[in-house]
């Protein structure tokens, strides 16, 4: 983490007693502190001088603050031009570079966090906190109608008070007095601020020159601003313009994951964030995922299920991913939906389960009920998985509602609800088998109670997935075919004597099942064989 040459000798300031700069330092940006060496490149870093050698000053040493407690050296490097800070304070050289390093790996711990904050989602507040218990001045986060969102919380600066400029509250926390409603639109409707906002610079408000703000923009848009406090010194105010245009890129990206400003709003929507993030196969974000759902009023034993939403007209154009996520989202409590790869999924709760391995309760049960009505109502369809406990289960819950949606609408194209438990076995069989023709694995009595039926004008094949398909009981299979049961038990002797099948052996009827489904005989066993299959081929 580069540090701007007035945060370094704003921190120096604060450590030491007495220190002095007697060149301007204003866009100079130094990294981490090096003892000086004329055998490297100190270009752009901070620069300790010692007192036990003369340094000779060369093109290795471009843009350097250099620090030092001798007033020779100092005045031999300004005579350079270059940049010096100048400790007079009675401290070692030895003291002098350990406070150097501790604060550039202050720095450097914090920039690492703030990323850590944004990937995650952690929200506006963790920002703020992190930056003023690790910089000092505290920072309050406004919305666009100058609306406190959140304020930190943390300052080893014990005389900044923190900013609330529409003086919510009173009290030892916030400063009842920095701006009044006259001054902010006054200054609203001025040409200036209207020139400041387009530059995206820092700045201050009318009657608030201890006050300074930054501008938060999200696509252009101005959502926001950051205000800060210094002490009234230049180098307390560059130090505040500093931290300020340092932390606003941090708030901007997690306004980009967030979406907004609100606290009413912020949690849901970092809900649909980190929802997508797992989805994704990011399984480090499922603690984040839960605590967030538990934050919202989830219980920690309630069960969820994932569900593939898609219209179930084609109309191209006419509704976006977004506007079914609204009314989905309307429809269902506790539901959060998030878009990936042009599809949108939803987060369904499905309430509380009797155990973490036992059924679901009967709200539970009657809730689901309710779901295939939901999705006709907002003409969609939708393809839902298992329901489950474990926020880790979430990669494989969505392979689960995508082949229950691709399985359903084949298989059943006029349903509106396709749950996975229903489709398993077909989306199973289609998929494991999909690099080879089915004649080419399924049972062998198939293929010949097909030619036979083709030679012979029967329906024997029939007859067998129709007496598979009622659980071989006979008396429905008859019923189903229209038949008489002694006819039906006639064919099925016929089957026996052409195929040699043994239909007490359970390998044999799982393996026969499993042909029939790919023959797609047993779903639909009035179907010609032959047909079904050409189709297939």
């Amino acid at each position: 983490m580069k540090l701007d040459g007035n945060a370094v000798l704003y921190q120096l300031k604060r450590e030491f007693e007495d220190v002095t700069c007697s060149t301007p330092l204003r866009s100079l940006m130094v990294d981490y502190p090096v003892l000086y060496d004329e055998t490297i490149d100190m270009s752009g870093h901070v620069v300790l001088l010692s007192g036990h050698e003369r340094p000779r000053y060369h093109e290795h040493m471009n843009q350097v603050l250099c620090v030092c407690l001798d007033d020779k050296l100092a005045r031999e490097a300004e005579e350079k031009g270059l940049c010096v800070i100048r400790v007079h304070d009675a401290v070692s050289f030895q003291h002098l570079y350990n406070r150097m390093q501790s604060v550039f790996v202050a720095n450097e711990r914090l920039e690492a966090q703030l990323r850590a904050y944004v990937d995650t989602y952690a929200g506006y507040q963790p920002l703020l906190d992190a930056c003023a218990q690790a910089m000092g001045p505290a920072c309050v986060l406004i919305d666009d109608q100058y609306r406190t969102v959140c304020y930190s919380r943390t300052s080893d600066e014990g005389g900044d008070a923190v900013i609330d400029p529409r003086r919510k509250k009173g009290g030892d926390t916030f400063d009842s007095a920095v701006l009044e409603e006259s001054a902010i639109d006054l200054f609203m409707a001025s040409q200036k601020y209207r020139y400041m906002r387009t530059r995206r610079r820092v700045f201050s408000m009318p009657g608030t020159d201890n006050v300074f703000f930054r501008n938060i923009f999200h696509e252009d848009n101005l959502v926001g601003m950051l205000a800060m406090k210094h002490r009234g010194e230049s180098v307390s105010a560059r130090y505040v313009r500093f931290l300020l245009n340092y932390l606003a890129p941090f708030v901007e990206g997690m306004y980009a994951h967030i979406g907004s400003l609100d606290p009413l709003t912020a949690r849901p929507t970092r809900i649909r964030a980190a929802l997508k993030t797992v989805l994704r196969g990011a399984l480090e974000n499922t603690p984040l995922l839960t605590s967030l759902l538990i934050g919202e009023g989830n219980d920690i034993h309630d069960s969820y299920m994932i569900m593939r939403i898609e219209r179930s007209f084609t109309n191209e154009g006419s509704e976006a991913l977004s506007y079914f996520a609204q009314r989905f989202e309307r429809s269902l409590p506790h539901a959060y939906c998030a878009e990936d790869d042009g599809n949108l999924y939803a987060l369904v709760n499905v309430g509380a389960a009797l155990s973490e391995e036992g059924p679901l309760s009967a709200t539970a049960r009657e809730f689901m009920a309710k779901i295939p009505a939901i999705l006709r109502d907002k003409l969609v369809k939708a393809g839902a998985s298992r329901p489950f406990y474990d926020m880790n289960q979430l990669p494989t819950a969505r392979v689960q509602a995508d082949a229950a949606l691709e399985q359903g609408e084949e298989t059943d194209p006029f349903s509106w609800y396709y749950r996975f438990d229903d489709y398993a076995l077909d989306w199973l069989l289609r998929h494991g088998c999909s690099n080879v023709s089915p004649e080419r694995i399924c049972h062998e009595a198939i293929v010949k109670l097909e030619r036979y039926d083709e030679a012979h004008g029967t329906s024997l094949l029939d007859t067998l997935a129709a007496f598979m398909s009622c659980r071989y009981n006979a008396t429905l299979a008859a019923q189903r075919l229209f038949v008489a049961r002694s006819t039906l038990i006639n064919r099925l002797e016929r089957v026996v004597e052409l195929t040699g099948l043994n239909l007490d052996s359970l390998e044999e009827r799982t393996y026969l099942g499993a042909s029939l489904i790919l023959m797609d005989h047993l779903r639909q066993p009035s179907a010609n064989a032959a047909s079904v299959f050409a189709a297939r081929s």
